[in-house]
């Protein structure tokens, strides 16, 4: 077992445990004693209010394995008085541990620099707490030694091709878990090294076929790891590659994957060609299985396949059948009632493709007849003609709500309500439409009823609606050519 060093630096001092890797890291006694200043005075604080109370021992930095427990007991003091049983202690970062009392509990999986705070009343302080994690995992299908095998000549032969993650790629911090994909070349064991400001994690695997390439999964407490480490930060992974009987040792270029600051809540729902329905997959939960949303036997039709979510998660609308257009139905996403249904089963006979609605869920922009019509999102009322704008196809409302993206190809011939094919896109351009939605008095004035205009070289009439059910008013306007 490799022991621990302990470095006190002098005056108001940093605290620096350095540990080899399969140290069991159980600071009862390495961080039991008390840590005071030079004076014991605690330096020029003041005497109450922020900043009153001096943590010890400040400012610590410490490397850890991931996986042993740890444990680090604070002092608190204010003035020449020790108040650690008085104080409430916290840390900003609880993926890092939490505090019993002054004691804090390293949480294995943690890694990362963060903030302990102290309070007493009014009274407060604080300093920082930076775990550094260096870990060496064995997975599958690797030796024991295989740490070892990585010393040979450069040979690019040997050197794996990273497939996936892309370089650049940006992903939650709670996602369930991540595959590394690459081809090995002339390699048959793999170095998988992933390093960020706080972690220098190894790991070695043997090669999980699947296709021509070569997979590997981090387990559970690996994953934590990782995404802990990196959340709002980027690391930068590199995979190296040699023979498990020796020889030359190839490396990959390195890609960089971005880990966003919040964690991802909610459902992803997509279409399961297979089962021919609606999926949703609960996000952040490791053994989450999907489940089967709305298929066809709950629809009432031979299949559901393309839908829109209201970005709070509250209402959906799905497509059913052949999407020549399709029967669109509106539901309620948490009961699975029907709000509304647009068109027929029968193909042609109305009905909307594609469908995008506003960010709370009030109106729905449909793609019916040829062009873009709104609707209530809760009645299925249309808001002024149907449609407002066309040829329009494939509506989906930007996250402010301010405005529709649409396309525009050639116009298809149709015969409302009788027959309406599904336009064609194959040489479409890309349009804008500003949308606007807002309270509606009973005398509007004239500046109310202004809507905004974009200047365009080919200017579509402007078209606006008024619902009496909501008392607001929705308008899509002059429409301008992206591309």
């Amino acid at each position: 077992m490799t022991t621990s060093r302990l470095v006190t630096l002098p005056h108001r001092s940093h605290l620096r445990l350095v540990a080899g890797f399969g140290l069991l890291l159980g600071l009862a006694s390495c961080a039991s004693g008390r840590f005071v200043d030079g004076d014991g005075e605690g330096g020029n604080r003041p005497a109450s209010g922020p900043g009153s109370l001096w943590l010890q021992p400040e400012n610590v930095e410490m490397t850890v394995d991931g996986k042993s427990p740890l444990s680090i007991n604070y002092q608190v003091m204010r003035q020449r008085e020790d108040v650690s049983a008085q104080a409430m202690l916290s840390i900003d970062d609880e993926a890092l541990g939490s505090f019993q009392g002054p004691t804090f509990n390293y949480r294995p999986g943690g890694a990362g620099k963060s903030t302990v705070r102290a309070r007493l009343g009014d009274d407060t302080g604080e300093t920082s707490l930076t775990l550094r994690a260096d870990v060496v995992v064995i997975g599958p299908g690797a030796p024991g030694d295989a740490p070892t095998k990585f010393g040979g000549m450069s040979d690019p032969g040997s050197a794996p091709d990273f497939v996936y993650p892309p370089n650049g790629a940006l992903i939650p911090p709670n996602l369930n878990l991540l595959e590394f994909h690459f081809q090995p070349k002339n390699a048959d064991l793999f170095e998988i090294k992933v390093v960020t400001d706080t972690l220098n994690l190894r790991m070695y695997t043997g090669c999980k076929t699947v296709g021509t390439g070569c997979v590997f999964q981090p387990d559970e407490k690996t994953w934590k790891l990782i995404s802990n480490s990196a959340r709002n930060h980027t690391a930068e992974i590199t995979i190296r590659g040699t023979r498990a009987s020796g020889g030359g040792v190839g490396q990959s270029m390195t890609n960089k994957l971005s880990f966003a600051q919040n964690d991802m809540l909610g459902g992803l729902y997509y279409w399961a060609a297979s089962a021919g329905g609606v999926v949703r997959y609960d996000f952040g939960l490791r053994a989450q299985k999907p489940e089967m949303f709305y298929n066809g036997l709950r629809a009432g039709a031979l299949c559901v396949g393309c839908h829109a979510l209201s970005r709070n998660g509250k209402r959906i609308a799905v497509g059913m059948n052949i999407p020549g257009p399709a029967m669109m139905r509106s539901l309620d996403v948490s009961s699975r009632g029907k709000l509304f249904e647009v068109g027929s089963l029968i193909p042609g006979m109305g009905g909307s493709d594609f469908q995008s609605w506003s960010p709370d869920g009030q109106w729905l922009i449909t793609n019916e007849y040829g062009g873009l019509t709104i609707r209530d999102g809760e009645t299925g009322a249309v808001q002024g003609k149907m449609p407002l704008i066309a040829p329009a196809n494939m509506p989906d409302v930007s996250p402010d709500g301010h405005s529709v993206v649409f396309a525009r190809g050639a116009w298809t011939p149709c015969l409302p309500p009788l027959l309406c094919p599904t336009l064609s896109v194959s040489s479409a351009g890309l349009f804008t439409v500003p949308l606007r939605a807002r309270t509606a008095s009973a005398h509007p004035s004239r500046s109310s009823r202004r809507l905004a205009r974009t200047t365009t070289t080919r200017p579509i009439r402007r078209m606006a609606a008024s619902s009496c059910l909501t008392g607001q008013v929705a308008s899509l306007t002059t429409p301008r050519r992206l591309a």
